[in-house]
């Protein structure tokens, strides 16, 4: 993995385009840039937390759903609460390493507005 990001990132000094690793190579933290070893390093950890949380999310979510058939078949017969069981699956079943305690508290948190969306 760290060859073909170290590629990526040679290859993207050599023909710049629009993208993460770009940004990465021109990103400024007073007036110092990221080496290639720490660009590399963050585009590996970058794309491991995404796959893996993603996958955990559906293994986690499958399994849930496995365990209680009847919320399973509430999901079959009203398909409109896909997106408010997706993000109840992902408190539930959380693929991070966030403590149990603290996902309940944060799922008792208060609605607020980002950008034009209210969560």
């Amino acid at each position: 993995m760290s060859n073909y990001f170290t590629s990526a990132v040679r290859e993207q000094r050599e023909r710049p385009r629009d993208g993460l690793i770009q940004a990465m190579i021109h990103a400024e933290i007073d007036g110092g840039r990221l080496t290639e070893e720490e660009i590399v390093a963050n585009l590996i950890v970058t794309m491991v937390g995404g796959q893996e949380t993603t996958t955990n999310l559906i293994g986690n979510g499958v399994l849930s759903l496995l365990r209680n058939p009847d919320e399973t078949e509430r999901l079959r017969r009203d398909t409109s609460l896909i997106v408010s069981a997706t993000e109840e699956l992902l408190r539930y079943e959380s693929p991070s390493s966030t403590p149990p305690d603290l996902r309940r508290t944060m799922s008792n948190w208060e609605d607020i507005e980002f950008g034009n969306t209210r969560r």
